[in-house]
C-alpha cells in the first residue's frame, strides 16, 4: 500500500492549521536573545513582552534594559512566552511583526515583573491593566535600574505609558503613578 498521499494529506492539513491557527493558542518556548528591554528573540519568532514598556530613548537606555535582559535570560532561561493569562483594555495579538506574549523563565518567574522590579521597564497600563503598577511605583522610589540613573527619562516614560485611550477609561479617577506626583 502506498502512504505517501495519506502522509502528504496529513502534512498539508497540519501545515494550514499552523498558519491559520489563532493567536489565542500562541506559546513561544526556547532560548531567546534580547532585542532591546521588552521584546525576545526566538530562533523562528520575535516576542513582544506584554504590559511593560523599556526605554527606546536616550541609547544608553535602551542599550541597559537590553542588556539586563539578556542578563536574566541567560541565567534563568529557556523562556516561555504565551497569551496573557489577565484582563487589559488592548492586547492585540501581534505588533510590528512580533507577537504580543506573556513571557516566563525557566523558574516560572514572569520576565515583565522582574523587568519592572529591577527598574529597567515601566508597566504599560492599557496593555497590562495595570498589573506592574504597584512594583513600578516601589522600583522608583527604591531608585532601581535606570530609576536611579535617568530619573527624568522614567518618570515621563512612566507618566506616558500610565494613560489610558478614552475608549479604556470606566470612569475611575486618575491615579497618582509615581511618588511625589
Amino acid at each position: 500500500m502506498d502512504y505517501r498521499l495519506p502522509l502528504f494529506g496529513v502534512v498539508v492539513v497540519f501545515a494550514l492549521v499552523t498558519l491559520f491557527m489563532p493567536e489565542r493558542y500562541m506559546t513561544v518556548t526556547g532560548t531567546a536573545y534580547a532585542i532591546d528591554g521588552d521584546t525576545l528573540a526566538f530562533t523562528d519568532d520575535r516576542v513582544r513582552i506584554v504590559g511593560i514598556d523599556a526605554p527606546d530613548a536616550p541609547r544608553e537606555a535602551k542599550e541597559t534594559s537590553g542588556t539586563v535582559l539578556q542578563g536574566l535570560v541567560n541565567d534563568n532561561g529557556p523562556i516561555t512566552c504565551t497569551k496573557p493569562k489577565f484582563e487589559a483594555c488592548r492586547n492585540p495579538a501581534r505588533s510590528y511583526s512580533r507577537h504580543n506574549l506573556e513571557c516566563r523563565f525557566a523558574t516560572g518567574d514572569s520576565v515583565a515583573l522582574t523587568m519592572v522590579a529591577a527598574g529597567y521597564a515601566v508597566d504599560y497600563r492599557a496593555y497590562s491593566g495595570g498589573r506592574y503598577q504597584a512594583v513600578m511605583k516601589q522600583a522608583a522610589r527604591a531608585h532601581r535600574g535606570l530609576w536611579r540613573t535617568d530619573w527624568e527619562h522614567m518618570v515621563a516614560l512612566a507618566k506616558q505609558r500610565s494613560q489610558l485611550p478614552e475608549r479604556c477609561y470606566n470612569g475611575a479617577a486618575s491615579e497618582h503613578i509615581l511618588p511625589g506626583d
